[in-house]
Order: C-alpha cells, then sequence, then structure tokens
C-alpha cells in the first residue's frame, strides 16, 4: 500500500490528518467572509478535536484545488514548526508564499518508499535546451538499470519499466532507465544522475519513494481533445473527403457502443470487459468452468455495472477509445538523434513482441485547450532507443523548440502524453496550428511576498485559494464558448481563455489569479450551457461533435434504477448438484450476515449504491468528496474489498466441517442465491464467490451455453412483450386496456358516421371501413380515425346511369361522392371540419363532439394494407404482440410521430415504418398464408381485439412456445436492423395492389441507429418493455416557459419540484428562472412517452395554482394554536433536542400546498435509542411536562372548554413549506429548538383562548434590479460563484439574509403515496384495507358508533368557512344536508409532532408510504348555537333551511347561486365522509374515515382521503392531572399504543406495497 513521506515521517510520534472544507452537503462552501475567516481561524490556531488540537500543516496543489489540508495532531504550534523546518530548513529563503506551500505539499505525496539513499549516489547534470533556448529535460534525469531493479523491487514491483517517477529530498521529477554500461555513466561515474530543473529545494531528508512506473495505457479522447479536433476539422473547409473528423468519430463511437452491447451475447466478449476489473485468476478459472457468465446472476449484475460505467463516461466525458494509440510518459531523447517534430516510439502490450510504430502521429496532453496543443509529430525509428519501451521519446537539442511545452505547456517530470497514429484521426499539416507561447505567459511566475512561511500568510494564501477557485469555471467556459462559436476553439475568445486556463491550473503554485474576457463571461450568461454540459439552468441543444456524441451515447444509457426488478426473473439452476444440510444452510447464513455487514459498511465508506462497484473497484460515480483523486479513492476500495475477501477466506477455513469443504461452498453459494437467509434487500451475490476456486469444482464440466442462452433471452422478451402488453396503463406505459378504451371510441365514432350516411343518403351508396393505425389495433392515445368509404352495389349502379360520372377517372368520381354525398353529412357530425376534396388525395378531415379527430377518404390501399396485417395476425398471433410493441417503439424513439406532442420532429411516416417492420420480419405474402380470417374482418374494434387478446392468453396456457417466437421475432428485426446496408431501400408490400415504399438512404441510417440502440436494450435489459422508456436518435426536450403566476408558486421550491416531477414522470427536469425576469423556465428531458406525462404533470400544478390563488387561499391570519402548544422531536433520538436536516417529503399533502417544495425532518447526526427506552427516558417526562404547562392554567379556573377536551393521535406526514429558503446557504440542518421557534413565528398563536387577530400585512413586492453591459474588457474571477458584473437572475438579486424568516409547516393525516400514478380510490381502499388489519391485528374490535364530539352517527358533511376576520368555521351536516352542529375549528393546547426521521426513497410503484409522522393533539373548540354571531355568519337570514351549500345531480358540493359573493370564497372546502368505521380496545377508540374532499374555486377540485385517529378519554387526562404518577402512566399509555400503532402500520404497508407489485408483475 501506498504511502507519503510525510505519513512515514510522522508515524512514529504524530497524527495526520486530512481536513475538507465543505458546507454541510460535502459540497465547495459558498464564497462568504463568514466562511473564509471560519477558516482562516482554523488553519491560524487550529481545529479542536475530541479534545485534541489539530494544527495545519501543508497542502499540495491538488489540496488547494480541492479544499483540503493536512493537519497534525499535537501539543503546539512549535510541534508544526519544527516539522516544517524538517521538510525545508530553510524557509527564509522563500520569497512567495505560494511557492512554499507547494513545496511542502511535496511531501504529501503517495509513493513505495525503497529506503534511504545516501546523496553520494547522486550527481547533477546541465539541463540540456532547444534551438530556441527552451528546455528540453525539465523534470527529467537518469538511474542505472541495476539500481533501478533493485528499487522496483524493494518497493514491491514486478515489472521491469524503462522510467520512474520519483521524490528524494527536495528532488522531484523522473529517472529515465539506461543500461549500465551507458555513456553517461562512464562521464559521470554515479547510478543517479539529477537536473537542475528537478532541484525544487534543498533538505536533509534521505528517503527515495517512487510515485509511479511507466507503463502502457489505452488512450481515450475526450471532451478537450475532440472541441481541438473539430476546431482544426473546421478550419479545414476546403477538402472534406481528405479528413472528415467528425465521420470518423461518430463511427468509432459506434463501434464501441456495439462492442459494449456484445458483452451481453459473447462470452468471449464478456470474459474480455470483466477482466479489466476483475483478478485474472478469478476470471481464468471460471472461463474452466461450467458456469455461464452470460446467466449466472452475480456476472450479469457485473455485465450492466461494466456497460453503465463505460456508457456513462461516453456522455459525461466523451471517452472513446482509439485502438491506434497510447498514453505513456514521456521522457527526453537520450541518442539525441531526433529531430524538430520527430518522436521515438516503442509499445509491448502484455506478451507480445515489441512494436515500433513510425508514420505520421498526433501528440498531446491532458488537459489542453488551445488549438496548438495538438501536434502533428513524425515517429521514427532510432536504433539507439530500442532499449527504451511504453515511453514516448521527445527530441531535445537538435529540436525547434520544446515539444513537451508545446503540449499544454508540459514537461518530463512525469506527463503523460497521448499519442494516437490511426490516419483517420490526423489531421492535415496544413491546419496544424502554432503552439502557445506557455514559457512567457503572464501568471507564469510567481507572486512575491514577505515572510513566505508566516501562518498567517499561510493561512491568508489558503483562503485565497478558496476565493479564487477559478479552475473548473474557466475550463467549462471554454468548453461551453467553442460549442458556442463557429470556429469552436479557433475563435480569438477561446484562445483567450486557453491562456486563462494555464494561470489558472497554476494559481497554487503561483498566486496569481487568472483573468477572463468579460464577453467570454457575458456570452456563456446570454446563450447558456450546451446539453451535452447537464448545467443546470439555460442550455441549448449542441450542433457539434460532442453534442451529436452526447445525445448518441445517451440514448444508450438505459433507466438502470427503473431496471433493478430485472435481477427478480434472471433465470438460473443450482447446477452445483451438492446437497446441502440444514444445519450448513444455517451456519453459512450466520456468516453470510456479517458479510453483508461488512459490505455495507464499505459502501457506506465509499457511499456507493450496488455491490457491485466495490467488486469492481470503481464506483458508478464518486462521491464529492472522493471524485478529487479516483485512482487513489479506486484503489482504497479495492484493498478494502481485498481485506474482507481473506478475512471470509480465513472464516471459511476455519469453520469448514472436516471433509465437508465442497459442502460447506454449496451452502455458501446457496444461501444468496435461494435467499434462504432471511432478509429482503436485494442478496449479496458476491458472497459465495471469495471461494470460486470451490465453486468451479464443483461446477466443472465445461459445455456450450451459447444456445441456451438465447433460448433463454428470447423466452425472456417474449414474457416481457406479452407483460407490456398487459400492464397497467397508468405506470407510465402502453397498455391494451387503454387502447381498447380508444378503440371503443373509434367505433362509437365509427357507427355514428354510418349511421348518418344511411340516414342522410336516398340509396344505400355507402360503407365506412376503419384503415390504417386504428384498424390494426395499433392506434395510440390522441391519433387520428381514418375512415375509408367503400362504394356499394348502389352506388356503382348510380354511376352506370350517369355517364358524364361514369366516364370520369376514379379520383374524380371519389370527389363528386365526397363533396356531394358525404361532406354535407358530416357538417351536422363534425364540430369541426376541413374539406380537402382538391388535393391531389381527396379528404375531409373533422373533430366530432368527443373529441376523435377523422379522416374520411376513400383509400382502397389503406384497406389492403389492412387486410393484410390482420390476416398475418390470424395465420400466427405472435405477430400482433411484435407488431404492437415495434410501433410503439417507433414512437417512443422519434421514428414516427408521436401525436400527444406538439410539434414532434420525427423520420418518416407511420405506414413506412409499417412496410419497413414487414420487410425485416420476412413475412409470408397474402397469398401464401392460409385464408382464415374472415371471422376477424366481420369483428368490430373492441371485439377484434378481445379475440387476439383470448387467443395469446390461449396459446400462452397451452405452452404452444409463444414467448419463445414473440422474443425471436423481435430479436430478429433488430439484427437485421442494425446490419442494413447503407443505400436507399425499396419495400414492396406482400400483397397485390398495395403498392411499394421507398425509404431514402438517410432514413436507413437512421433506422439503423435506432435498431443498434434497440438491440443493445434488448440483450442488456432482457425486457422489451425498456424500449418504450429508450431515448431515440436525437435527444428528446421539451422547454416551457411557466405562466407567472405558477412561477411564482413554485420560485421557492425549483429544485424541490424539479426533483419531483423527475420521480412522477421519469424524464430528466430541469427548472431555472429567465434573467431579469420573474417567470421560470422548464426543461424536461427523456423518452417522448415521460415528456407528455411531464407536460400534463405542469397543466395539473398551474390549474392548482389558479385555483387556489398561488398555492394557498387567501384569508386572514387564524390563530388556532395555543402559545407553548408546540412540540417536536424524532422517534427513537438520544437528544430531545437533536440536530435535524431535511429531505424531499414523499408523503401527501394538502392541495394547496403541491405548488411549493416539501420536506420531511430527516434524523442525522444523532444515535437512535430502542423504542421503549426513548418512551421512558425521553417522550414521556417531556410531553407530561408540556401537558402540564398548557392544560394547567384551564383545570385551575375550571375552563368550560374542557367539556370538549380531545384527546387524539392521527398518523399521517409532517412536511415544511420552502425550508430551503429559510436556512442558511451552508447549512442543511437545524436544532430542534430552533425549528420550534422558527415555526412559531410561522404560526399566528394566541396565549389565550379569547381571540385576539390582527390584521395580516400584505407582502412588500420587490422589484427586480438591471445593470447596464459593461465594455468588452479582461477580469479576474474573483468571486467562487458567479460575478457581480453579469447577468443576474431576480431571484439573486432578491436574495435576503436567509434563517431570519419564518418556519412554515403543515401536516396530513393519512398514507397516499403521491407520487404514485394510480387513482386515488384505489389508494383509499387500500389504506382502508391496511388501517383495519393494522387495528385489529392490535387487539382492537368493530364498536358503535362512540359519542365524542369528532364523530356522531348522523355526520356526513364537513363544510369549513374562513370569515373575513380569520375565523375558521365548521359546519357539520347529515345525509340530507341538515345541520347537526356547528364549532369553531379546534384549538390546539398540546401540538406535538413525533418525526419518523426515516430517508425515503422516492417511488411511483408504491401505493402507500410507509413511514408515518405521529401527530398528537390535546384539543378543544367553542361549539355555537343558532342565534350566536358565528351562524348569522353562514345564514345570512338566520334560518338554517337556507343553507349556502348545494349538492349536483352527480353528488358534488356546490355554493349555491343565491350566496353572496363573500360567502362563496369563505367556503373553502367540503369534506363528504363516505364510510366511518369505529373500533375499541378498552377505553381506547379508533376510527377509519374515508370520503372525498372538494376545495379551490367553487369546489371544483376533488380529493379522495382515508384516516386512521385514535381517542383516549379526555376524564381520564382531568382526572389524573394533579397525580403525577397516574399522569405520567397515561402519558406513558398514549405514547405506547401510538406508536405500536405506527409501528405496526409500517410492518403492514411494506408488506402491502410488496404484495401490490408482486400482483402487478402477474397481471399476466
Amino acid at each position: 500500500m501506498t504511502e507519503s513521506r510525510l505519513s512515514r515521517m510522522l508515524s512514529n510520534r504524530l497524527s495526520l490528518v486530512v481536513v475538507a472544507f465543505r458546507d454541510e452537503n460535502l459540497n465547495k462552501a459558498d464564497d462568504d467572509d463568514n466562511i473564509h475567516v471560519r477558516v482562516a481561524d482554523c488553519l491560524v490556531n487550529g481545529i479542536d478535536l475530541y479534545g485534541r488540537k489539530a494544527f495545519f500543516l501543508c497542502a499540495s496543489a491538488s489540496q488547494l484545488r480541492d479544499h483540503k489540508a493536512f493537519f497534525v495532531i499535537g501539543e503546539s504550534f512549535e510541534e508544526i514548526e519544527e516539522i516544517r523546518k524538517r521538510i525545508i530548513p530553510n524557509p527564509e529563503s522563500f520569497t512567495s508564499t505560494a511557492k512554499y506551500l507547494s513545496r511542502l505539499g511535496l511531501f504529501g505525496t503517495a509513493d513505495r518508499s525503497v529506503g534511504d539513499i545516501e546523496p553520494a549516489l547522486m550527481a547533477e547534470i546541465p539541463d540540456m535546451k532547444a534551438e530556441n533556448g527552451s528546455l528540453v529535460t525539465d523534470g527529467a534525469g537518469y538511474i542505472k538499470e541495476s539500481l533501478a531493479r533493485d528499487f522496483i523491487e524493494r518497493a514491491g514491483l514486478n515489472w521491469a519499466p524503462s522510467a520512474i517517477q520519483f521524490r528524494y529530498g527536495g528532488l522531484k521529477g523522473v529517472l529515465v532507465i539506461l543500461p549500465d554500461g551507458h555513456d553517461i555513466f562512464q562521464k559521470y561515474d554515479v547510478p543517479i544522475l539529477f537536473r537542475r530543473s528537478q532541484v525544487k529545494f534543498s533538505t536533509d531528508h534521505k528517503e527515495f519513494g517512487i510515485v509511479k512506473v511507466a507503463t502502457l495505457h489505452n488512450v481515450q479522447l475526450n471532451r478537450e481533445s475532440i472541441t481541438l479536433l473539430e476546431s482544426l476539422f473546421l478550419s479545414h473547409h476546403n477538402n472534406k473527403e481528405e479528413w472528415n473528423f467528425p465521420d470518423v468519430i461518430g463511427r468509432s463511437q459506434d463501434a464501441y457502443l456495439a462492442q459494449t452491447a456484445e458483452m451481453f451475447q459473447n462470452t468471449s466478449t464478456a470474459y474480455q470487459a470483466l477482466s479489466q476489473y476483475l483478478e485474472p485468476k478469478l476470471m481464468k478459472t471460471v472461463m474452466n468452468s461450467n458456469f455461464d457468465i452470460l446467466n449466472e446472476p452475480f456476472f450479469v449484475q457485473l455485465l450492466r455495472c461494466v456497460h453503465r460505467m463505460k456508457v456513462s463516461d461516453l456522455c459525461t466525458k466523451a471517452n472513446i477509445p482509439i485502438q491506434n494509440g497510447c498514453l505513456v510518459m514521456g521522457i527526453p531523447d537520450y541518442s539525441d538523434k531526433l529531430q524538430t517534430d520527430q518522436i521515438f516510439l516503442q509499445i509491448r502490450k502484455g506478451g507480445e513482441p515489441a512494436k515500433v510504430v513510425t508514420g505520421r502521429a498526433i501528440i498531446y496532453r491532458n488537459p489542453c485547450f488551445h488549438p496548438g496543443d495538438v501536434r502533428v509529430v513524425e515517429a521514427v525509428d532510432v536504433p539507439e532507443l530500442h532499449f527504451s519501451q511504453n515511453v514516448v521519446i521527445l527530441p531535445t537539442t537538435r529540436s525547434a523548440y520544446s515539444l513537451s511545452m508545446s503540449c499544454s505547456g508540459g514537461d518530463l517530470d512525469g506527463d503523460q502524453f497521448s499519442v494516437i497514429w490511426d490516419n483517420a484521426y490526423i489531421p492535415p499539416t496544413s491546419v496544424v496550428q502554432d503552439p502557445l507561447d506557455y514559457e512567457h505567459l503572464a501568471g507564469s511566475s510567481a507572486e512575491e511576498s514577505r515572510n513566505a512561511n508566516n501562518p498567517k500568510n499561510l493561512a491568508d494564501f489558503y483562503v485565497k485559494c478558496m476565493q479564487n477557485d477559478a479552475l473548473g469555471r474557466v475550463s467549462h467556459m471554454h468548453l461551453a464558448l467553442s460549442d458556442h462559436m463557429r470556429q469552436g476553439a479557433m475563435d480569438p475568445m477561446c484562445k483567450k481563455l486557453a491562456e486563462s486556463q494555464v494561470v489558472a491550473v497554476d494559481f497554487p503554485k503561483t498566486g496569481i489569479n487568472p483573468q477572463v474576457p468579460l464577453l467570454a463571461i457575458q456570452t456563456v450568461m446570454r446563450e447558456g450551457y450546451p446539453d451535452f454540459m447537464e448545467k443546470t439552468g439555460e442550455t441549448y441543444v449542441s450542433k457539434k461533435i460532442l453534442g451529436c456524441l452526447y445525445r448518441s451515447s445517451k440514448a444508450f444509457l438505459l433507466t438502470y434504477d427503473l431496471e433493478e426488478h430485472m435481477m427478480d426473473k434472471i433465470s438460473f439452476e443450482l447446477t452445483l448438484g451438492k446437497q446441502v444440510s440444514d444445519a450448513l444452510i444455517k451456519k453459512a447464513g450466520e456468516v453470510y450476515k456479517l458479510y453483508t455487514i461488512e459490505m455495507k459498511h464499505i459502501m457506506s465508506q465509499f457511499a456507493l449504491n450496488q455491490e457491485e462497484e466495490i467488486v469492481l473497484g470503481r464506483a458508478i460515480k464518486w462521491n464529492t468528496m472522493l471524485n478529487s483523486d479516483r485512482d487513489k479513492s479506486a484503489q482504497y476500495l479495492r484493498e478494502a474489498y481485498t481485506q474482507v475477501k481473506k478475512r471470509f477466506l480465513e472464516k471459511f477455513h476455519d469453520l469448514t466441517p472436516d471433509g465437508k469443504e465442497l459442502e460447506w461452498a454449496a451452502a455458501w453459494y446457496e444461501i444468496p442465491y435461494s435467499l434462504r437467509c432471511e432478509s429482503k434487500e436485494k442478496p449479496f451475490f458476491s458472497f459465495p464467490w471469495i471461494l470460486h476456486d470451490w465453486l468451479c469444482s464443483l461446477n466443472k464440466e465445461k459445455s456450450d451455453s451459447s444456445s441456451r442462452h438465447y433460448q433463454v433471452l428470447e423466452k425472456e422478451l417474449g414474457e416481457t412483450c406479452l407483460q407490456a402488453l398487459s400492464a397497467d396503463s397508468n405506470s407510465g406505459k402502453f397498455s391494451l386496456n387503454l387502447l381498447k378504451v380508444n378503440l371503443e371510441q373509434k367505433e362509437e365514432a365509427l357507427k355514428s358516421i354510418r349511421h348518418e350516411l344511411r340516414e342522410k343518403c336516398e340509396r344505400d351508396f355507402f360503407e365506412v371501413k376503419p384503415y390504417g393505425s386504428t384498424s390494426v389495433l395499433l392506434s395510440e392515445e390522441g391519433s387520428d380515425l381514418d375512415a375509408c368509404v367503400i362504394l356499394l352495389p348502389a352506388a356503382e349502379l348510380a354511376i352506370k346511369e350517369n355517364k358524364d360520372l361514369d366516364s370520369l377517372q376514379d379520383c374524380a368520381k371519389h370527389r363528386h361522392f365526397l363533396r356531394n354525398y358525404i361532406s354535407p353529412v358530416l357538417d351536422e357530425l363534425f364540430i369541426e371540419k376541413v374539406d380537402l376534396i382538391d388535393s391531389r388525395i381527396p379528404l375531409i378531415k373533422g373533430k366530432m363532439e368527443n373529441g376523435i379527430k377523422v379522416d374520411v377518404s376513400f383509400n382502397a390501399v389503406g384497406l389492403l394494407k389492412t387486410r393484410y396485417l390482420l390476416r398475418l395476425y390470424s395465420h400466427d398471433v405472435a405477430y400482433f404482440p411484435v407488431v404492437w410493441i415495434l410501433i410503439r417503439w417507433a414512437r417512443c424513439s422519434g421514428i414516427i410521430k408521436f401525436h400527444r406532442l406538439e410539434d414532434d420532429d420525427y423520420i418518416m411516416e407511420t405506414a413506412a415504418m409499417y412496410a419497413f417492420v414487414i420487410r425485416l420480419l420476412e413475412t409470408p405474402s397474402y397469398d401464401s398464408m392460409t385464408p382464415n380470417d374472415d371471422d376477424v374482418l366481420g369483428l368490430d374494434l373492441p371485439s377484434l381485439l378481445d379475440y387476439l387478446q383470448d387467443w395469446l392468453d390461449k396459446d400462452v396456457s397451452s405452452s404452444s412456445g409463444i414467448q419463445e417466437r414473440i422474443g425471436k421475432l423481435l430479436l430478429t428485426f433488430f439484427q437485421r436492423g442494425q446490419t442494413l446496408d447503407d443505400k436507399e431501400i425499396m419495400i414492396e408490400w406482400p400483397i397485390e395492389g398495395a403498392g411499394d415504399v421507398t425509404i431514402t438512404k438517410n432514413n436507413v441510417l437512421e433506422l439503423k441507429k435506432a435498431c443498434q440502440r434497440g438491440y443493445h436494450i434488448l440483450v442488456r435489459s432482457r425486457d422489451a418493455r425498456q424500449l418504450f422508456v429508450a431515448l431515440g436518435p436525437t435527444s428528446f426536450a421539451v422547454v416551457k416557459k411557466l405562466p407567472p403566476s405558477l412561477s411564482n408558486a413554485i420560485g421557492k421550491g425549483m429544485d424541490f419540484h424539479a426533483r419531483r416531477l423527475s420521480t412522477l414522470t421519469r424524464a430528466k427536469v430541469t427548472i431555472f428562472e429567465e434573467p431579469y425576469h420573474k417567470r421560470l423556465v422548464l426543461r424536461g428531458e427523456g423518452p417522448r412517452r415521460t415528456l407528455v406525462d411531464l407536460l400534463n404533470q405542469v397543466m395539473l400544478l398551474n390549474q392548482i395554482t389558479n385555483i387556489f390563488s398561488i398555492g394557498i387561499p387567501r384569508r386572514r391570519s387564524s390563530k388556532y394554536f395555543m402559545a407553548g402548544s408546540m412540540l417536536m422531536t424524532v422517534r427513537g433520538s438520544q437528544d430531545f433536542n437533536s440536530k435535524i436536516c431535511f429531505t424531499d417529503c414523499q408523503g401527501d399533502c394538502h392541495p394547496f400546498h403541491k405548488v411549493h417544495q416539501r420536506s420531511s425532518v430527516l434524523m442525522k447526526y444523532s444515535k437512535l435509542m430502542e423504542t421503549k427506552d426513548w418512551i421512558d427516558c425521553i417522550a414521556v417526562p417531556k410531553l407530561q411536562s408540556k401537558i402540564i404547562e398548557q392544560l394547567g392554567p384551564m383545570i385551575e379556573r375550571n375552563d368550560s372548554k374542557l367539556h370538549h377536551l380531545e384527546v387524539t393521535s392521527r398518523f399521517g406526514t409532517f412536511y415544511t413549506l420552502n425550508i430551503e429558503d429559510r436556512l442558511p446557504k451552508t447549512q442543511i440542518s437545524i436544532r430542534l429548538d430552533d425549528f420550534i421557534a422558527g415555526t412559531e413565528k410561522g404560526k399566528c398563536l394566541r396565549k389565550c383562548y379569547e381571540k385576539d387577530f390582527l390584521k395580516a400585512k400584505k407582502p412588500i413586492q420587490k422589484l427586480s434590479e438591471t445593470s447596464d453591459e459593461t465594455p468588452m474588457k479582461m477580469k479576474e474571477l474573483s468571486q467562487k460563484r458567479g460575478d457581480k458584473n453579469v447577468q443576474k437572475t431576480s431571484k439573486d438579486l432578491e436574495k435576503k439574509d436567509k434563517g431570519s424568516g419564518n418556519i412554515m409547516i403543515s401536516y396530513i393525516p393519512g398514507v397516499f403515496n403521491p407520487n404514485t400514478s394510480d387513482d386515488q380510490l384505489l389508494q383509499e381502499s387500500s389504506s382502508k384495507e391496511v388501517f383495519v388489519k393494522t387495528l385489529e391485528g392490535l387487539g382492537f374490535s368493530p364498536d358503535a358508533m362512540p359519542g365524542m364530539s369528532r364523530i356522531c352517527e348522523e355526520e356526513k358533511w364537513l363544510s369549513n368557512f374562513v370569515t373575513k376576520q380569520g375565523d375558521e368555521l365548521q359546519l357539520i351536516l347529515d345525509d340530507q344536508l341538515k345541520p347537526i352542529y356547528l364549532k369553531d375549528r379546534n384549538a390546539s393546547v398540546v401540538h406535538a409532532t413525533f418525526f419518523h426521521g426515516q430517508e425515503l426513497a422516492p417511488t411511483s410503484e408504491d401505493l402507500l408510504i410507509p413511514a408515518t409522522d405521529l401527530r398528537f393533539h390535546l384539543q378543544t373548540a367553542v361549539w355555537h348555537q343558532q342565534d350566536s354571531w358565528a351562524f348569522k355568519t353562514i345564514f345570512e337570514d338566520g334560518k338554517d333551511e337556507n343553507l349556502p351549500l348545494e349538492i349536483t345531480a352527480d353528488g358534488k358540493p356546490r355554493p349555491t347561486e343565491k350566496t353572496r359573493k363573500d360567502n362563496k370564497k369563505s367556503l373553502n372546502l367540503v369534506k363528504e365522509n363516505d364510510d366511518i368505521l369505529v373500533f375499541k380496545k378498552g377505553d381506547i377508540q379508533a376510527s377509519v374515515i374515508s370520503g372525498k374532499m372538494s376545495t379551490g374555486t367553487d369546489l371544483k377540485e376533488e380529493y379522495r382521503y382515508c384516516h386512521l385517529s385514535l381517542y383516549f378519554p379526555p376524564e381520564q387526562l382531568i382526572q389524573a392531572f394533579h397525580h403525577p404518577t397516574k399522569l405520567k402512566a397515561l402519558v406513558k399509555m398514549y405514547l405506547e399504543e401510538s406508536i405500536q400503532v405506527s409501528e405496526a402500520l409500517e410492518i403492514n404497508i411494506k408488506e402491502f406495497n410488496e404484495d401490490w407489485k408482486q400482483r402487478n408483475k402477474n397481471l399476466l
């Protein structure tokens, strides 16, 4: 394991700590003076860590960029000074704080120690210069081969490189390995030679460390190099045939993507892919066994993870591997034979013979931003250099300039250079640009300062680095500007930014801040970022290479999170053939549980989401803290997993029964695979593979598994096709149920047209039949009904009797009948109609009253195609689901029109797609099929669908192999489609008279790519349904400006709503604000189906906004919470005043809060206690104290309102509104006391029950500010986030001091999941089922109606009125709308909330939310008599007969027409209790009340509800009040019973959700 010289230096006496300065989200802190002052204080005075002091020591350049630093736990600052002097004895020699700090940081570099080396073994040799005077040996010396081998052996390495990167004392750089007999060693007679350029400072430290050795790596293009090559291509506009870089890079990515798909089909490719990550011994053992890695769950998961990594890298980095290229370390030419623009490169891969590369090549170094960074060179063969392999040797004194310096300012101290000798990537010499003069750039020399080692100066410089963290911003700006500007990186502004990037890179060493063109900042802010950068805010679709590559690769980045169900259906067999005893299974289960604990610990430590990342040694997406050094993080991850495997291998041997090694190994295998351990979590399949030798010995016999794999694949694809047909349409997928509704509507439209034609025409002239998508059951919601008019014999006879008509062409006859007969009839039937009778194809377009759009014509060809497809269905019903799937795939992937998307961009017409499907499936001709379609042709549309469904069901139940036939047809289509020739194709319909279809070459190319994507989806996911959620050939996106009212409503919760809409619709959603405007812009990206759902959700949000007047009904401030009534804590928290943070609320909410950001309380920083201990030690004392405090005054004065006292517990969701706007920007947590205080500010609390309403103040509206454009000039990036001189959004301009405002909270009982698309009636019935099961399971039994104020036998309707003064009056009515009683809204005397504190994953599949927040209430209310002011407020004439509410014929409440306008506004809510179930256990009563709620303008919005409540006798509380022991026991009973119900609910809901999902899976 590598360590640093610094850690080894301190290992015996002091502890080294790496400190990262982050906000609570572990992101770099925003630019804030208070933060900087705090950081400076930590650096100067140290940090207290558990009673010990940690002092700042140093920070390397990379640490400075990542806001990290080395601290040492010591006794005093003097110790730190001593350590620094051990590293650099003469700090006074430094005149730059930046340089001093960077030199100290050299000791923090990880290396492998080879021990102390005496200086006598080393000698200094002069640096060499190019003809222009620049250094060409910067950072490179020499070492004898024999000594290098000794060093490598001591370091624990087992290969002989050509160069090593090292650290020794104040030296750094590379030592080139040369033969012992080389002339240079004869001259100096020492084994190590270094140069002056390698000396960074003087020190007495003698330890020699190897940082890395020269090795050969595969080269990959990235965004920077592609941008530069594209810019050179754009300047090469004369001859694209000579060098067409866009075509080359596009084909390379397509080939790479095709290769990644092969790993799911080809065993050899799969082994090759996994071998890049797994140890060779494991792969070799598995290859020689009978395990089929294409179907074995453990390896299938690994392949999926590898695939995701590869495609993710394509999307985020454009990492395209190049075969004829490599990434190698650069060294100087020790033969002095190479001339200007010549290189020497000899490579050796594995056991292959060495190869010398010759010919033209390009060389560059990452990161690269200037067009001159890409150098075209000539690779030559120099025999004197054959000793060196897997390094690139650059010219020295015979070169006109420094080639390494020309490559992005590089040197030879260990820099890696990319070399590509594939001619397709090498630009013509004529377009190669002059290199940037890096040596003389402003900012290349360090900023001078006095007392460089002064602690305050060090702290000030560190803070300055935090303030001027410009590196990433400059590179992102360059990337965005290069994409936007026509010349790309050749644009002068981009070249200037390339210079700024160099200064930004060197800032930690120089302290000089980069300057960038102000016009560049303004351009990027104005135009936004290209889509491939995946930035939030204003974006656009990039038309350049990176944009095309991004969208093409993103189409392959499948919905991994939605595919976890795939593991439930992977077919595998326990083929080990070893009987395992129950005792061993139990024993193995215990070991497995220990293994899961260790694996979860690693996942938590490295912030990983799945086991496969641990096994492969790489995260799909690294945590922010680990991302800055991914290589080191991956190394530590691999080492951690290696230790786990080692421990459990030892445990296997220790626990193996005598002579039962194989049986013991089989037990390990069976545990996770059969899920016989008691766990509902995803199993850790890696557990048994620690014993891969034993497993493979149990499964030795090798067999050909490729044919079996295809059989399994075809069957699974067929099964998922049939599941797609029967899927619930509300889940976001297509469904035959939805199709049937659509067909029924269109069949009714057809019947209406037929009826009208028969009634209005004198004779029976016409028959009307459907054709097109509807006729073959392939229509979609919103598509047109194509109706073909057929002339009957009576019409034909009429034509013959009319010579003028008989002499006309068929088209003219059709126009005659359309104009004179059909159009007048349709005038009465259509609400909209357009006659296109005189067009080339005579047509009448119209819209019926039910919204169905109809095209009426004489399209006999369309009828022939319909007849062919229906006969095809009747020939083999397997064709129906296949064609159904393919047409929907074509709609979702942008090949044909998706009617529900406005301005849809598609490739070809739907009719042409039918022909394409028939061509690739090679369906039989019409005449060759058995003519058994007469029954089918005679059916109406819904009956036809039922007929085919019944046929499918029959074939499935009879095990006729229909799944395999469907899967095979589907695979055949995509396999043939991706191998099409790149030329125009002519398709002849296999039925006479249907004509030909021509598909152009461009469309063939698009179809070919689409088929490649489709094939990729099928073989990777093994699920045909995934075709519907795949992206198409272009990025599907909608950009919608939100109305001002909706923008204002959701403005404070933009990120929350983006996340919520993403969960609901599965589209990628971003919401951002237009500069200088208060309007928000929504951008959605994803499959077409998800975008339709997204637009529907936005429409619903807008409706809610309009109904509730921007979120909340207008009313005066009301006071129904007594001062001091609030009590809040997290269940199980040891600290009652614990620190809480917030997460997106997944529970239900009040309708008028849907447009707000809603957050739940999350327990993150406190340990949890056992429930029993928490109740006794924490909850009971606090709740008892609160009851005494609040109820005491009322009991002392024997308050009459005690007669209406209620003691209740309810179960639902607590949430806070727009909490992010209330917290400081670096804070995500808050103490509960502070949270309660902020909450009480947000409530109108009354000190006594008598009302003291105050007038609500009108909010002060702020106006957006503007700023004038400043002239073009250079500007320092002096602020970390944004810039004062560029455009700001109104949100930025209006931002005030967060944390000073009130916190708004709410609570809604019930367990509905608002993210599911299933209807609320289903959620209501499901909630009722779970509530009843929970109560009965806890000993509650059904009871008669109790005489409590909350429930009475006659209660049917509850209407809520809000008066002008702010009173809330509740009128209870029976089923005849007769008033039962009128009261004030209940006022809370004690209002306690016990949060569940869990972080719930957003899901649209669960019907119910499993975790509930417990709300405990002591509340009372005033009941009003008939002559009271409240009664007269509602009943204007004082008579209860004149109720301002009525019920419509369909059972919906609404204000009466006679009701005054102000009374209509005050009636804001009406609840109808459909069902009241009452239960009892001892003195405790419970109710399950369900019904519907009407709210909004004129009560037009309707929502369902189902609530569970517990009722405790209030008289017991009053009697026990003055008896502390009794009161404590009573409070304990309240909590125990309530939490018992809550915990049982959680268990029952989880079980219900699992059963519900399983029922959906088994629908077929």
